[in-house]
């Protein structure tokens, strides 16, 4: 589990790095943190047809990334969801078990 997440994490690091380091396009550098940070992604669909202003090329590259990284996100979300809560669960009944 510990590898997973540091995996994710290196990802996440690496990726952020790369859109900060975009040269020139300032509007994505600034935009997509913010969507980032917003947690919900609501606003992914509303970032490609911004950018297809700008760089049309771009924007189905970034279309098709977030497209792929939510078919990753939710499968991933429910698995690990569902084996944490299993975990707790399982810790709940042996404690109450002990503690009768």
């Amino acid at each position: 589990m510990r590898a997973l997440v540091n995996s994710v994490t290196y990802w996440d690091v690496a990726c952020l790095n790369k859109i900060f380091g975009l040269d020139g396009k300032k509007l994505v550098s600034i935009a997509v943190p913010w969507i980032s940070h917003s947690g919900n992604g609501y606003y992914y669909p509303a970032l490609p047809l911004v950018m297809f202003f700008f760089d049309p090329e771009a924007a189905l590259r970034f279309l098709l990334a977030a497209l792929a990284a939510f078919a990753l996100e939710l499968p991933l979300y429910k698995l690990l969801k569902n084996c944490v809560l299993i975990r707790v669960a399982a810790f709940y009944r042996t404690w109450r078990t002990a503690t009768g």
